[in-house]
């Protein structure tokens, strides 16, 4: 059942891709965006990868927003939102389903207006937001080239 699964997975993956690569539902931002992801399932370190990010990014004068898709904790903001706002004071984040509608909110407010940067936290799925640089974290322990599509993977 896995396999026929993620057959039709892929292709339907497949299909939204060469939409996105069309540029088709693309939408371009007028500030670079950094999107960190990775190709496997689980933890691959990409919340401490966007926060040595986001510091590096602060230490050169920058003003970056992490968005992020923000799945629900019960509280109303994600456990790894909370985690960013305890962790990098002062540094917006956009947590919800609708990123590109969220940062769009962002930047039309006075805290928005002075973003400069943005870091997509588990972009690299996410291709309704053109980005400029494209961060792949890959676990080390697992064989990439052997995984599975989900759900089977």
């Amino acid at each position: 059942m896995g396999s026929v699964a993620s057959r039709i997975y892929g292709a339907v993956i497949a299909h939204r891709n060469r939409r996105f690569d069309a540029g088709r539902g693309v939408l371009t931002l007028d500030r670079p965006v950094v999107s960190v992801g990775n190709l496997s399932a689980g933890g691959t370190g990409k919340t401490p990868m966007v926060m040595r990010i986001c510091r590096w990014l602060r230490e050169a004068g920058h003003h970056p927003v992490i968005a992020m898709r923000g799945y629900g904790s019960g509280r109303g903001f994600s456990d790894e939102a909370l985690l960013y706002d305890e962790a990098l004071p002062g540094v917006p984040v956009v947590a919800r389903p609708d990123r590109a509608a969220g940062l769009l909110e962002l930047f039309a407010t006075p805290e928005g207006e002075g973003v400069d940067c943005i870091l997509l936290d588990d972009g690299f799925q996410h291709r309704r937001i053109a980005r400029q640089c494209e961060i792949v974290l890959v676990d080390s322990t697992s064989n990439v080239f052997t995984d599975r599509l989900l759900p089977a993977g």
